[in-house]
């Protein structure tokens, strides 16, 4: 069932300077993460962005998940270390169409003659986590107070 991308989230996937990372499946299972710069956050609260080569290795996963209702993790970072895992599944993809030729004609100014566009994904995220560093050390240490080094324990009683 989708989930609701809150502000800060969107904001992140808004940050060109946030780090966006996707990874996928193959038929194999064999794991398989790239970076992913375009992706956005639409107006439904679906995770978007543009596949520039056809016969790259997340097109062939993503086409995987599409057809067998896989699901795909994406993680992005922002600058000030703010980190979420989305787990999500591709919903569709554009290969034609108006939406197509305009985001098409974006890709060429940007890459010039290098440039193509395959398809536009479109992943509708389902689970959600904020994988920055000093929440998850407080919840280990709220659900776990008793897991860590003897150490440490030695150390904050003298």
């Amino acid at each position: 069932m989708p989930i609701i991308l809150d502000d800060k989230v969107r904001s992140l996937f808004a940050d060109q300077a946030s780090r966006k990372v996707l990874s996928t499946v193959g038929e194999d299972g064999t794991p398989h993460t790239v970076f992913k710069g375009s992706m956005t956050v639409d107006q439904d609260g679906n995770i978007r962005f543009n596949e520039i080569i056809e016969s790259s290795l997340s097109y062939k996963n993503l086409t995987y998940s599409l057809w067998f209702n896989r699901p795909v993790s994406i993680n992005i970072i922002g600058e000030d270390k703010t980190s979420f895992e989305i787990i999500g599944k591709p919903i569709r993809t554009l290969i034609c169409g108006d939406e197509f030729e305009e985001a098409y004609v974006k890709v060429l100014e940007s890459l010039g003659n290098e440039g193509d566009l395959a398809a536009i994904w479109i992943i509708a995220p389902e689970k959600i986590r904020e994988n920055t560093f000093k929440k998850r050390l407080h919840e280990h240490n709220e659900n776990y107070p008793l897991i860590g080094h003897l150490d440490k324990y030695l150390k904050e009683s003298n």
